[in-house]
């Protein structure tokens, strides 16, 4: 059964999050105890442990408990020695600086903390908000311990007076406390300062040692200077070999010229755009930005070649379509029409089609029971009057 645990613990050894040993980092107790069994050991391995303890005493509780806590221990002490172990091998190397820990030291002697004042209105607020308490708690007492009201009122207000004259006196005491040790302050930043400067020499020689990069050597910046006798081969005579260039013709074939195209196309977009311009080049050709120049007619596709009176003179159709030139369905359709004219969403085809669908719902049935409709509303509006 033990040789089963410690399969599974290997397995699981090999899939959990590390894990602190440290009661800060690993949220532990408050009390400074240390830290628990599970913010050091997996949960999928305390479960492991509890179902061997439940496999070998599974009548006796109390045995039970003992095997776990007997796991639990050995299992922190292991973890913890693998701790201890990296992190002395991780601070070995500093620890062995002498000169760097005396500087180290030096200069954590000289940081203390400095004691802030709080501003006058605080201590102001703070001290009126203490003095009310005072008088209440003063006044409560004198009741308790027999003094009539006038006489616990009196000794409020006269314990109240003396607080008060204390706190003034402890004021004016940090204040100067405060002053005095500014003053001392600006006389040891000169020494502090020097200090400062050797441990942030001491911190640019080791990133200098850890960082080897070319950057930093100096052979990679050495200016290259220009030679001026060199031939420069645009200004030279050309040779006379071929002068009658407009004979030759370009025999390459499309095909591998397309494909040599397309090739430097991929390697160029494999890095992306360098510049700025490069980028709006990109963007115009794959159509995030627009083409220039530009007007409101800008990638207009079939719609180029339409004029505007199929767009807004849409009544010439109506005819056509089987509509009547009177009554309430011409007036319907004429308020189609107007609206489909001012629609510029829309293509002029689609708003045939749209007149078509009209046209196919008013067939005559439908006109004649509108018709029918009307001539009883005209009625029954006369009868009214």
């Amino acid at each position: 059964m033990l040789r089963s645990l410690c399969s599974v613990a290997i397995r699981l050894g090999q899939k959990r999050q590390p894990r602190f040993l440290s009661s800060t980092a690993s949220g532990g107790d408050d009390d400074g105890k240390g830290p628990k069994a599970k913010d050091i050991i997996d949960d999928n391995l305390l479960k492991a442990i509890d179902g061997v303890a439940n496999d070998i005493h599974p009548q006796s509780i109390t045995e039970k408990k003992s095997l776990k806590h007997t796991l639990i221990n050995r299992l922190v002490a292991n973890e913890k020695a693998s701790f201890d172990a990296a992190a002395v091998s991780a601070n070995s190397e500093m620890l062995d600086d002498q000169a760097l820990i005396g500087l180290l030291a030096d200069v954590a002697g000289d940081a203390k903390v400095e004691k802030k004042v709080p501003p006058k209105s605080a201590q102001l607020r703070q001290e009126r908000r203490g003095l009310v308490l005072l008088r209440k708690e003063i006044f409560y007492q004198a009741i308790h311990s027999g003094f009539t009201t006038e006489e616990a009122r009196v000794k409020s207000e006269t314990i109240v007076n003396e607080a008060q004259i204390k706190l003034a006196e402890q004021r004016k005491a940090l204040l100067s406390d405060v002053r005095e040790k500014l003053e001392n302050d600006e006389t040891e930043q000169t020494e502090r300062s020097e200090k400062e400067h050797k441990l942030f020499t001491t911190a640019l020689e080791f990133l200098e040692k850890i960082y080897k990069d070319d950057m930093i050597n100096s052979d990679a910046r050495k200016i290259v200077n220009v030679d001026k006798d060199a031939i420069k081969f645009f200004q030279q005579r050309p040779l006379g070999t071929w002068k009658k260039s407009e004979k030759y013709e370009d025999h390459s074939l499309e095909f591998w010229t397309r494909w040599d195209q397309r090739a430097a196309t991929i390697a160029n977009g494999s890095f992306g755009p360098t510049n700025s311009f490069e980028e709006q080049i990109d963007w115009t050709t794959k159509g995030k930005q627009w083409e220039y120049p530009i007007d409101n007619e800008f990638k207009m596709g079939d719609e180029a070649g339409v004029s505007f009176i199929d767009h807004v003179f849409l009544e010439r159709h109506l005819p056509s379509l089987g509509i009547p030139k009177t009554g309430p369905i011409a007036h319907f359709m004429h308020l189609v029409c107007v609206g489909l004219s001012k629609n510029p969403y829309m293509t002029a085809a689609k708003k045939r089609e749209h007149l078509k669908w009209f046209a196919d719902y008013f067939n005559t049935e439908k006109q004649k029971l509108v018709h029918k409709l009307h001539e009883q509303e005209q009625v029954a509006a006369q009868n009214a009057l």
